[in-house]
C-alpha cells in the first residue's frame, strides 16, 4: 500500500468517526487536487480519482439512494484490498441495487464542466479586449525602442545606453508576453497558477507607475482620468480576466 493510499484512508476514516468535519475534508480534497503531482497521483490509480471525485462533492446538498458512510467505507474497503474497485461496483453502492441490475430512474451522476457566470461574460470579455489592445500597444513601443534607442531623442539629447534601454522595456515585454500566454494559451494547470503572481505584479507595477507620474507632474483630474485609462486600469482588467479563468479551473479539477 503506497503512502498516498495510507493518507487517504487515515483522512476518510477522521471523517467517518467525526474527527474530521466536511468542510475540513473538503478543504483538505481542494488542496491536494490544486498541487502540482495530482495528476501523477490520479493518473494510474482510478480509485484515488474517485475518491477525489466524490469528495470534492462532499459539502454539497444532493439527493442520493445510499448514504456518504456507505460509499466512504466502501472505497476504504478497496484501498485495503479487501473489495475490488471498479466503477460497475461503484455505481451499484451509489445506486443501491445490484451489479447489473437494469436501471430505469437513476442515472448515473456525470462531470459537469462549470463556466464562468453568464452575467460575467460580457464583462470578462470586454476586460480581454480591454488587456489586449494595451499589452500589443506596449509590446509594440517598447520593442521599437530596444531595436532604435535614439529614435524619439532630440538632437540636442543624449542618447540612452544599451543598458538602460533593456532595464526600462524588459519589465513591459515580459510582462506582456507572459499575460498573452496565460489568457491565450492552453498550458498545465500549475503552470497557469504561476501567471497569477504576475498579473498581481504587473498590476502593481502600473499603478505605481501612473501614481509616480501624478505625483511628479502634478496632473490635473482630466489627465489622470486618462492616465488611469491607458496605463493603470488595463493590468487590472487582465488580472480580473486571469482570476476568472483561475477559479474556472478550481471548479473543472478532474480530468476530460
Amino acid at each position: 500500500m503506497s503512502v498516498e493510499r495510507k493518507l487517504i484512508i487515515t483522512k476518510l476514516n477522521g471523517f467517518l468517526t467525526g474527527e474530521i468535519s466536511a468542510s475540513e475534508i473538503y478543504e483538505w480534497t481542494l488542496f491536494v487536487a490544486v498541487a502540482s503531482d495530482y495528476e501523477n497521483l490520479i493518473k494510474n490509480d482510478k480509485l484515488v480519482e474517485q475518491i477525489f471525485q466524490f469528495l470534492m462533492d462532499i459539502t454539497k446538498p444532493r439527493s442520493s439512494l445510499v448514504s456518504d458512510k456507505k460509499v466512504l467505507e466502501y472505497f476504504i474497503q478497496c484501498l485495503e484490498d479487501k473489495r475490488k474497485f471498479s466503477q460497475e461496483n461503484y455505481q451499484s453502492i451509489i445506486l443501491n441495487k445490484p451489479v447489473g441490475a437494469a436501471d430505469v430512474s437513476v442515472k448515473p451522476k456525470t462531470r459537469v464542466v462549470v463556466k464562468p457566470a453568464t452575467s460575467l461574460g460580457w464583462l470578462v470579455g470586454a476586460a480581454k479586449v480591454y488587456a489586449l489592445i494595451f499589452i500589443i500597444i506596449s509590446l509594440f513601443l517598447n520593442g521599437v525602442s530596444v531595436m532604435k534607442p535614439d529614435l524619439l531623442v532630440k538632437a540636442n539629447e543624449i542618447a540612452p545606453t544599451t543598458g538602460e534601454v533593456w532595464s526600462s522595456a524588459l519589465p513591459h515585454l515580459l510582462y506582456g508576453v507572459l499575460i498573452l500566454i496565460a489568457m491565450f494559451m492552453k498550458v498545465p494547470k500549475v503552470v497557469f497558477y504561476g501567471f497569477v503572481p504576475v498579473a498581481i505584479w504587473g498590476m502593481f507595477f502600473y499603478w505605481s507607475m501612473a501614481t509616480g507620474f501624478v505625483l511628479k507632474y502634478g496632473l490635473s483630474a482630466r489627465n489622470i482620468l486618462v492616465l488611469l485609462v491607458l496605463m493603470a486600469l488595463p493590468p487590472t482588467a487582465a488580472f480580473f480576466v486571469l482570476l476568472n479563468q483561475w477559479f474556472s479551473r478550481l471548479q473543472t479539477l478532474r480530468k476530460k
